[in-house]
């Protein structure tokens, strides 16, 4: 069965490099948790890290993060995973945020190339009168997961700044409450932030001496960064292109559908490509040619669910021969017949409409 929520039909909204995943697990197995249990407890499949594929859905990694947490039972999970974090395992953005010249090519560094990694956390820069604020965003619903989030980002975050100036820092706030050891915060929060630190803040942000943004640091390495820019600069072009023809294969599945033909050998010849040319494609990022199909029939599914149409007609629509091989394909996928998601689909829009 798919490991897609059965209840919403649709992607998580983001996704993490595999890498980042396999760095999780292995810290959490040398914390005492192995890999194989953490799966058990967050009831998650191998395959539902990925496979063979180089991303892994937010839902996926929510589920994983809440699993640990429960697990480890670590108030500061989010500190101590940044304390123990290297350079190697976030890879070539990690090696670009070392050799930055600047705390402003930093930023720029992960605001323009943090997507070779996720594109979760989101970075902005506010400034203010006598300072700067450097807040990080994330796109989770769970409290626990906002919290050590924010702790672990804007801790590896500020590792970085402080070894490009150890006098930008100024404070960091956090919006949440301190995990306290008596009456104190955990001493575990001034290790890791080299500065003031003020709780139940407005926001979480990293509070940095504008004058300090743009100055040349020693510790940086410019002729390196240049190099490793570029690096970063193509392997977000292949990507994007990677993207575009995703986006093309998406297409043509969608037409061959309204043709009344899903055959793989068909859109093949259509792209002038071999089916093993498209399988080498697809590959690297852990598709194939029926995970494609199956995302643009559940699209396609969510606008047929609004219509007045009979399970043959969806069926035809969606490029099935009978109603029956429509009927089982939609369980597969969703864990629901068509009956009961269509009357989820109503009382999701009779909540909307009650708003």
């Amino acid at each position: 069965m798919s490991h897609l929520p059965s209840t919403a039909l649709q992607h998580a909204p983001g996704v993490l490099h595999r890498s980042l995943i396999d760095a999780y697990l292995r810290w959490c197995a040398a914390a005492g948790l192995t890999r194989q249990a953490l799966l058990e407890r967050a009831e998650l499949a191998e395959e539902a890290l990925g496979g063979d594929g180089v991303w892994v859905g937010q839902s996926v990694f929510e589920r994983l993060f809440l699993a640990s947490l429960a697990a480890l039972d670590d108030p500061l999970l989010g500190l101590h995973r940044a304390q123990a974090m290297e350079v190697a395992e976030v890879g070539l953005l990690g090696f670009l945020g070392l050799s930055c010249p600047s705390i402003l090519e930093l930023f720029d560094t992960l605001q323009n190339y943090g997507r070779l990694l996720s594109n979760i956390p989101q970075c902005s820069l506010r400034h203010e009168p006598g300072r700067v604020l450097w807040l990080i965003e994330f796109s989770y619903h769970d409290e626990r997961l906002q919290r050590h989030s924010r702790e672990w980002m804007l801790a590896s975050c500020a590792r970085l700044i402080h070894r490009l100036d150890p006098h930008a820092l100024l404070e960091v706030r956090l919006s949440h409450e301190a995990h306290r050891l008596g009456l104190q915060p955990h001493p575990d929060y001034a290790l890791t932030f080299p500065c003031p630190l003020r709780f139940a803040a407005a926001e979480s942000a990293l509070v940095l001496a504008p004058e300090r943004l743009k100055a040349i640091s020693p510790q940086g390495h410019p002729r390196i960064f240049q190099t490793l820019r570029q690096e970063a600069q193509a392997q977000l072009h292949i990507d994007d292109d990677a993207a575009d023809f995703l986006s093309q294969l998406r297409l043509c599945i969608g037409a061959a559908l309204d043709r009344g033909v899903a055959a793989q050998g068909q859109l093949c010849a259509q792209l002038g490509i071999s089916e093993r040319q498209l399988h080498r494609r697809l590959q690297p990022y852990g598709l194939s040619y029926q995970k494609l199909l199956d995302e643009v029939r559940l699209q396609r599914l969510q606008a047929l669910l609004k219509q007045p149409c009979t399970a043959q007609a969806m069926a035809l629509s969606l490029g099935f021969a009978s109603a029956k091989t429509f009927s089982r394909w939609l369980i597969a996928q969703t864990g629901l017949s068509l009956q009961a998601l269509r009357y989820q689909c109503t009382e999701a829009s009779s909540t909307v409409s009650s708003l």
